[in-house]
């Protein structure tokens, strides 16, 4: 055990660090009453697929970045390397217990071995953190060495510590809105993270996948999440111990949106990010399309880059990433904002989730298939088809040459519509027609 004055020394900044977390985020987020309503479980990684594809588009963007849920916002800061990163979720669980406890075993962990080490109970060696991290070896293959050189006794005891400090630190803390209920909900947060993500593999997988996307060097670093090198986990560590990531529990279309543009514009800083996730499409149900031009309306509220990118994942069958600019989104939302959600998730959102997975070749089908899917009348799988004989000639048009060609090619179809009006949105974005001047 270490001295109590090296204890002290290495539990001094922690507690600053935490101390000013917890008073940026109570000042911008929802009242309390209100933001423990919607306590759930932790989200220790995502389900959403081809993220690092876009990771990318984020390079150099500066400013501040702004986003939910948990790993991924580290991943867009390595890329981003913003002024300041702010993760702003609706499930207090998320900013105000797993961030900050994820941030003390951060600080004190020097290396990507380290940490590790700490999550599993065990330790790890810098080679095998290499093997697994970057993908060398299956992750199976390098935890079963792990476990099987550490015993159950030790694994456990360094296991309860970290219970513990959950407990002690960072569950006694919370208000006392924070009933006894949810306080033994995230007790079990470690049993969690323990079998459903670390050994299983799923917690590593934004890490692993530039490995498996890419061959070359440069591909892997255009792709690499927060733990996929060093440099990326050293410079998320250092955000975290200087203070520059924040966080605050609130909706991402509520009333925290103006207290953050407040705090932002005080600070002379502008959004260049933000990382909207799947919000609006969860268990509760696909929200109306009114619902996202309103969010995207909010979301202008803050001070932005003239190039602000959103970062969104969607799709009915897989969620998968997609990369549009704050403007495109306003107008795409402003557009589709009375069309049926079937219309919308048929023949938008569904193409552009084939459009990210497969490639341009798949979108055209992928539209008919939407068509055929809300029995549309027979003009609009005309026109997808007259679209498809000759792709070079629609690509030329402006988005009023675009309708006179559509009616000349399939005559009876509504341009008021809301089929014609998706259609027109999805080739669009996709690149099949030019996009509108802002």
């Amino acid at each position: 055990m270490a001295p109590l004055c090296t204890w002290l020394l290495l539990a001094t900044p922690v507690l600053a660090q935490l101390a000013h977390y917890d008073r940026t985020l109570e000042a911008l987020s929802e009242p309390v009453a209100t933001r423990w309503q919607h306590f759930g479980s932790p989200y220790f990684s995502t389900n959403e697929k081809l993220l690092n594809r876009f990771y990318s588009r984020f390079d150099g963007a500066g400013g501040v970045t702004v986003g939910v849920s948990f790993q991924q916002n580290f991943s867009l800061l390595v890329h981003a390397k913003p002024q300041l990163c702010v993760i702003f979720d609706y499930n207090p669980g998320v900013t105000e217990i797993l961030v900050p406890f994820m941030g003390q075993l951060i600080a004190e962990s020097a290396t990507r071995r380290d940490f590790l080490s700490t999550l599993l109970g065990a330790g790890i060696t810098a080679d095998e953190t290499r093997q697994m991290l970057e993908g060398q070896s299956p992750v199976t293959t390098v935890l079963t060495a792990v476990l099987e050189r550490t015993t159950p006794e030790k694994r456990n005891l360094l296991l309860d510590h970290l219970r513990n400090l959950l407990r002690d630190r960072y569950l006694a803390r919370l208000p006392a809105a924070a009933t006894p209920y949810i306080r033994k909900q995230a007790l079990q947060w470690i049993d969690i993270l323990e079998t459903q993500e670390l050994l299983t593999g799923t917690f590593f997988a934004d890490a692993i996948a530039p490995y498996q996307l890419a061959k070359d060097p440069a591909g892997q670093r255009r792709m690499a999440g927060w733990l996929s090198t060093e440099e990326n986990y050293a410079m998320v560590r250092n955000y975290w111990i200087t203070g520059r990531i924040i966080g605050i529990t609130g909706d991402i279309s509520g009333s925290s949106v103006g207290k953050l543009a407040a705090y932002l514009r005080n600070l002379h800083l502008q959004v260049s990010t933000l990382y909207i996730s799947n919000v609006g499409l969860s268990i509760e149900g696909h929200f109306p399309e009114t619902w996202f031009r309103d969010l995207y309306a909010t979301l202008g509220q803050l001070p932005l880059t003239a190039g602000a990118l959103t970062f969104i994942s969607q799709g009915p069958w897989k969620l998968t990433g997609y990369v549009r600019s704050l403007k495109m989104a306003q107008w795409v939302y402003g557009t589709l904002a009375d069309v049926p959600e079937q219309t919308a998730i048929r023949l938008h959102e569904a193409p552009l989730e084939i459009l990210t997975q497969l490639g341009p070749i798949s979108l055209l089908p992928a539209i008919r298939r939407g068509l055929t899917d809300i029995a549309a009348p027979a003009p609009y799988l005309e026109l997808v088809q007259q679209i498809q004989k000759n792709p070079a000639a629609v690509s030329a048009l402006k988005a009023d040459q675009f309708l006179d060609w559509a009616m000349q090619y399939a005559p009876g179809i509504d341009a008021n519509s809301p089929i014609f009006r998706t259609i027109r949105v999805t080739l669009t974005e996709a690149g099949f027609l030019p996009q509108p001047g802002f």
